[in-house]
């Protein structure tokens, strides 16, 4: 992918708006994306803002929802999506009528005027959403409160319906005009175009979304960077389950590509020996995973249960366990076995994309995550052949086995309720009772 023919390259700029494009020569199909980050510093501000940012693009769907199944029927696919910095757009199918498509979106995002019935309307389904939630599987609901506690723009659901009330029709299309004046935007044009339609397309966007005359302060996206410390910080979400769940996750100490594979080395040799160990032969509960967890670029890992039969406390206890005596295993193994770990994470690394939508979402995440060389997979591939046993043995130490650890846990008690965790004397725990708070009292990885 080094080579530049076969990469995305920045064709037009500005203070505030960049437009890459690749022609695609690889699956040779007249098919084509058209993808848009609108971001604004008023995006995720505050809870209230971001309500306002998420109810501006129900709304947004809602008055557009004819034309995108007319557009559907026709080959074409478009959704808009609120993301933590900003609002998403994203346009793939046949290019020959991506243009007119592209307009009508962008002149609906230009001219925010909604019914207020159909915004009662909305708002009140997206309030039983945030409600209804406290139904679901616990598990689901922890992995959602990951990134709501650990980023920066991202909300809980209680915080969400704390505000939700309270908002107008006029509120929202107030705050989108002034969200529309301080957008920077990137778009990425690939597929069956000439580098002078993506030009007209990029240029349609960028006359659209209102772009400030002036350079704008970025708005980072921030991870939580949480400190080396010999006690986990707990977030409690108490829903409406009998089942006790619990998600243990660990970061690490920084998100260069090294530490990314390192993490992704140590998920990998961990991931089934514990799905075996805690659902197999203890059967803890039918939800159990190990898994490797970036948040933007910080890599992490997780640990979860789900239990109808265990408490927290136990469920806590026997993850702890396995992490110890799963240590003892690896270490024990030699460098064949190593070698055989390594190249199942390699082989699926080097796997290329098979068709154009797999190479769009590839190309996009370069650009959300500002590996604009386009060689952030390469990056990767290289540092895990640089990796030793050694380095595996290193990282499950400092990540999972020493005293002061980078480590949140994130509980939902169940029936059975916290006694079972606070009985741990051996362990400490704090909990975060104000995660707004929480964040702002500690450092970040920051990503521009």
């Amino acid at each position: 992918m080094g080579d530049s023919a076969k990469i995305p390259h920045k064709i037009y700029t500005s203070d505030n708006f960049n437009l890459w494009f690749l022609q695609d020569t690889v699956f040779n199909v007249p098919k084509g994306s058209v993808m848009v980050y609108a971001r604004s510093r008023y995006a995720s501000d505050s809870v209230r803002d971001a309500a306002m940012a998420e109810l501006f693009v129900r709304l947004l769907n809602d008055r557009l929802n004819p034309l995108l199944y007319t557009a559907y029927l026709s080959g074409l696919d478009f959704s808009i999506k609120k993301r933590s910095r900003g609002i998403n757009f994203q346009l793939t199918g046949y290019s020959d009528k991506q243009g007119l498509l592209l307009k009508a979106v962008m002149d609906a995002f230009r001219n925010p005027v909604f019914e207020e019935t159909r915004f009662n309307v909305l708002k009140a389904q997206w309030g039983d959403e945030l409600r209804n939630a406290d139904k679901q599987s616990p598990y689901l609901q922890l992995m959602q409160d990951v990134p709501a506690v650990l980023m920066h723009g991202n909300w809980e659901r209680k915080q969400y319906l704390d505000v939700l009330d309270s908002l107008t029709l006029k509120d929202v299309q107030e705050y989108m005009l002034e969200f529309s004046k301080t957008i920077q935007a990137d778009v990425l044009v690939y597929g069956n175009f000439y580098e002078s339609e993506a030009v007209k397309l990029g240029k349609l966007v960028e006359s659209t979304v209102n772009l400030s005359p002036v350079r704008l302060p970025a708005a980072p996206a921030r991870v939580v960077a949480l400190p080396a410390a010999d006690g986990s910080s707990v977030f409690v979400d108490a829903l409406e389950h009998g089942d006790a769940a619990l998600i243990r996750y660990f970061q690490a100490p920084s998100d260069d590509v090294k530490q990314q594979m390192h993490f992704a080395m140590l998920a990998q040799v961990l991931e089934s020996p514990f799905f075996h160990s805690l659902r197999t032969e203890q059967q803890l509960g039918y939800v159990v995973g190990a898994r490797y967890f970036p948040l933007l670029r910080v890599p992490g890992i997780i640990f979860m249960v789900q239990s109808p039969s265990h408490d927290i406390g136990d469920i806590n206890r026997r993850i702890e366990q396995f992490i110890h005596e799963q240590f003892n295993f690896v270490a024990a193994q030699g460098d064949a076995w190593f070698e055989q770990q390594r190249q199942a994470l390699l082989t699926q690394l080097q796997e290329k994309p098979k068709n154009q939508a797999e190479q769009t979402e590839e190309f996009w995440n370069d650009i959300l995550l500002d590996y604009t060389g386009f060689n952030h997979r390469q990056q990767q591939i290289a540092a895990l052949q640089g990796m030793t046993r050694q380095d595996l043995l290193d990282t499950y130490r400092n990540a999972l086995l020493a005293s002061k650890r980078r480590e949140l846990l994130l509980v939902s008690p169940g029936q059975a309720g916290m006694t079972g965790l606070r009985d741990n004397v051996s362990m400490k725990y704090s909990d975060i009772n104000d995660v707004n708070k929480w964040k702002d009292s500690l450092p970040v990885f920051s990503l521009q």
